[in-house]
């Protein structure tokens, strides 16, 4: 059976996401666009993505507990877990390998923790936009210790990506999948199609890039154990 899926959406717990990027703005935008399987991925956090999972439920959303973390040589992986409750165990964890810099509000926005119904609870002082004290290496071993899976996130980007700073995806560490972005050249894309599933997600920081992704994905059903067999888990 396809699915639409984005599985990269930024809510307003990113820094660097538009203030319209509510939990329950987000849900509405992928209830519209007919979106089947969803992530909210902000950076270095999970806290909304948690908040978010009753109200997804309620509108037929399957919800992948996930996050977007920065490793320490500043490259952005996407993780995913089964449970809500490994993300944010998972997530306490991270924040304890996170340099604790003070956070620039004229920089960036606010980084905001919200309830299901999207009421601010509380902001998160300390900016998660960097990178964290984890590895490359080390972070699959953590993950996976917390039953999640790894996915290189926009690895043609510039910044932030595996060959912008390896300039490969690395051979010793056992991906299954990877992310291209939605510009990603022809040549890139198949050459990772030759070693890896691929998925395409809008990275969205505002609503806008939402409307705008139309990928689909091929599962027995929608389930969190159908999607974790893209990895052989």
């Amino acid at each position: 059976m396809k699915f639409k899926y984005d599985l990269h959406v930024h809510s307003v717990l990113s820094g660097c996401a538009s203030r319209e990027n509510t939990i329950q703005n987000i849900l509405n935008m992928a209830k519209l666009c007919k979106i089947d399987i969803l992530a909210i991925t902000d950076h270095n956090a999970g806290f909304n993505a948690v908040a978010a999972q009753k109200a997804a439920a309620e509108k037929d959303i399957l919800l992948i507990p996930g996050v977007e973390v920065s490793t320490s040589e500043d490259i952005h992986v996407l993780s995913y877990f089964r449970t809500f409750d490994a993300l944010k165990k998972f997530c306490d964890y991270l924040y304890e390998h996170m340099p604790k810099m003070k956070f620039n509000t004229n920089l960036y926005f606010t980084q905001e923790i919200l309830d299901g119904e999207d009421n601010e609870i509380s902001c998160v002082g300390t900016f998660l936009g960097i990178a964290s004290e984890i590895d490359l290496y080390s972070l699959q071993e953590v993950v996976e210790s917390f039953g999640g899976v790894t996915v290189p996130a926009h690895v043609d980007k510039e910044t932030n990506s595996m060959l912008a700073t390896l300039g490969c995806v690395p051979d010793d560490i056992d991906y299954k999948v990877v992310e291209v972005s939605k510009n990603c050249p022809p040549e890139i894309k198949s050459e990772m199609q030759k070693r890896f599933k691929v998925i395409s997600n809008s990275d969205a920081h505002t609503l806008e890039s939402i409307v705008l992704n139309e990928n689909y994905i091929d599962l027995k059903d929608k389930s969190i154990d159908a999607f974790f067999e893209l990895f052989g888990k």
